[in-house]
């Protein structure tokens, strides 16, 4: 048996550092596409025993069962009786409620549900068991029926330990949401080149663990292996087996309780491109054998406990593309040796103890997409040549010092790049620059706690493509009008708490986005209870507290926005009747906050997902008895 096409190297490198850092650099050494590639995939949860019982309750269960083993099939699409009595076996071994198997009963299996024969030697290849209903999907639409659908076509049972002989000329094989204990015979498998075992259960009371590596060095043929999440702490000669295998080119081991090795003689680790040890408290400085893996495409340590300075050595190491060295405690300077990394696509040292101001040089990042120095100390302005950077997308470097007119550093061909700018909580000075409007694939914007002053700049509503804008805890005045928002038609998030900005469009005005959370705390949106709120049909956050609002609470705001799960109207003058909230809110939890206004009368009956209730400080009376007879499952606040 063998697999049609399923690629298991990734085409791209997945990038992951500690926030949104979306996608890195294209991987340059791919398989190469092979008709009726040998592989075995498990996508389940299961129990590993030392017996090499396989307890299975599938989830997910794509499964390619392949091998050489089997008699030789006709060509005439009528499989053999051998691969015939296999597929029987392996039938009789599953639970199977939904009956998915029911066809399992003919002479031919090549007609049998999910089993795919070759068209040219009449083998079974391929068994397709994928589960017809996606639980997450379900869970996502919160339908019980859908539920239930996938539960009713969950497989389980056993698989025949027979299937990881050596006799299984396999050559590529994906084990997720498994448990228990990882089993030494897959070091039969001679013929693997890719080995993908993650631990993907986060229910799972047993999680995939390693107690010895040493069946490893026998998968001489080995290039891909990836065991993320799986438990090697026992183990601590992970570092000389894996530099025992020959072909090793891709090497992930990202949380995997691994102990740091400081030292080792170095044989055939110089094949490696890929390394990812991110998420391993080494809680050391930086190992030195890492500096001689000058062929490195990729290498993220991000996560690791290490400290001291960046080691010089690691300049030799310029073929780089993907360098994650975030959330550690690296407290040097910015190398100014970095800059010499001009084939970098992704750099992150974010969460460090980085200090100093950035060199001009960083403009010799040429090849640049994704920049990461969030959460350091870096100080002064920003160099104007970040603007030379023609294929720079997202830019992170909240929460430093940096300081100064920020202007000069986003003029050029950055301009029609950058897609992410996140400059929160720094000392620039003065306005929001005009010439940001002029960033014209810009997605998301994030200018929180820099003290902006003067009024919002008209050029942002020139970004069409813009869906995140936060310009919350500036000190930005004047008056907001609709021209502003008039392009933001993809806009979903908009936090602008904190400042005094005044907003007063006419009654008539339908905003051309429609978004999922608004929160504009402290602007002046009254006296009336602002009627373009109504639009915003899909909003889950809404506050508007502070902002002078004083008005009677409009029939139509309890159904226009139903999908809320967080409301906060507070500290406002707003009057009339306590509200019916009894069909309020959909399956979410919902979290009201309507304290310090003018609302009186009796506190009704509320919804059952109302978890909580602020109605303090208003004009409340009657008796509180009924209620919280009631309503035993919603924290309430009830003060005159």
């Amino acid at each position: 048996m063998g697999l049609v096409d399923h690629p298991l190297t990734p085409s791209s490198f997945q990038h992951v550092v500690s926030k949104q850092l979306k996608q890195s650099v294209a991987e340059p050494f791919q398989r190469t596409n092979v008709v009726r590639r040998k592989f075995i995939r498990f996508s389940s949860r299961v129990s590993l025993t030392r017996s090499m019982e396989i307890i299975v309750s599938l989830l997910f269960f794509t499964t390619t069962l392949v091998g050489n083993f089997f008699s030789a099939a006709l060509a005439d699409g009528v499989c053999s009786e051998s691969e015939r009595m296999a597929l029987l076996m392996f039938k009789n071994e599953l639970n199977d409620p939904g009956n998915r198997l029911s066809s399992w009963t003919g002479a031919n299996c090549c007609e049998w549900a999910g089993a795919v024969c070759d068209n040219e030697t009449g083998h079974v290849h391929e068994i397709r068991l994928r589960n017809p209903y996606d639980d997450r999907c379900a869970r996502l639409n919160h339908g019980a029926a859908e539920h239930e659908a996938y539960s009713r076509h969950k497989m389980g049972g056993k698989l025949n330990p027979s299937l990881l002989t050596s006799y299984l000329a396999i050559d590529s094989l994906r084990l997720e949401l498994f448990h228990g204990l990882i089993p030494h015979q897959l070091g039969n498998l001679s013929f693997l080149q890719y080995l993908t075992i993650r631990d993907s259960c986060p229910d799972c009371k047993t999680k995939l663990h390693i107690r010895n590596l040493q069946w490893l060095s026998r998968l001489s043929s080995l290039k891909y292996l990836d065991l993320t999440g799986v438990n090697i702490s026992e183990p601590t000669n992970w570092l000389q087996v894996t530099n025992n295998l020959p072909s090793l080119i891709d090497l992930r081991l990202s949380r995997c309780g691994l102990r740091l090795i400081t030292s080792v003689d170095f044989d055939n680790f110089t094949s490696l491109r890929f390394l990812d040890l991110s998420g391993n408290n080494f809680n050391s400085f930086l190992p030195h054998w890492i500096h001689n893996l000058g062929n490195l495409l990729h290498l993220d340590l991000s996560d690791c406990g290490l400290y001291n300075q960046f080691p010089i050595t690691l300049q030799n190491m310029t073929r780089l593309r993907y360098l994650n060295s975030s959330s550690n405690n690296f407290n040097s300077a910015f190398p100014n040796w970095f800059t010499r990394f001009r084939n970098l696509e992704v750099l992150s040292i974010a969460d460090n103890l980085v200090r100093s101001e950035l060199p001009s040089s960083i403009g010799n990042w040429t090849s640049l997409v994704t920049l990461d120095l969030s959460q350091n100390q870096l100080e002064g302005m920003l160099p104007e040549s970040l603007g030379k950077l023609c294929r720079l997308e997202e830019i992170y470097l909240s929460r430093n010092r940096f300081s100064g007119d920020i202007q000069q550093a986003f003029t050029g061909c950055i301009s029609r790049s950058l897609r992410l700018l996140y400059l929160g909580s720094n000392k620039f000075l003065g306005q929001i620059p005009g010439n940001l409007g002029e960033l014209s694939k810009l997605r998301e914007l994030d200018l929180v706690d820099i003290k902006f002053s003067s009024p919002l700049p008209v050029s942002l509503g020139q970004l069409q493509e813009l869906e995140y804008l936060v310009i919350s805890l500036n000190l930005l005045e004047g008056s907001v009008s609709e021209a502003h928002f008039r392009n933001l038609s993809r806009l979903k998030i908009l936090r602008a708490n904190g400042n005094k900005l005044i907003f007063r469009p006419s009654r008539n005005w339908s905003p051309p986005f429609q978004l999922k959370g608004l929160s504009l705390r402290t602007w002046q949106l009254g006296p009336k209870f602002p009627v373009w709120i109504k639009h915003m049909r899909r909003l889950n956050y809404l506050s508007l507290a502070r902002t002078g609002i004083a008005d009677a609470i409009p029939s139509w705001f309890w159904t226009s926005t139903s999908q809320l799960r967080y409301l906060n109207l507070s500290n406002n003058l707003i009057h009339g009747r306590i509200p019916s909230l009894l069909h309020f809110g959909s399956d979410w939890n919902v979290a009201i906050d309507l304290k310090c206004n003018l609302l009186s009368g009796p506190l009704l009956p509320v919804a059952s997902n109302i978890s909580m209730l602020d109605l303090s400080h208003n004009k409340n009376s009657g008796s509180m008895h009924h209620f919280l007879c009631s309503n035993t499952g919603t924290r309430t606040y009830w003060k005159s």
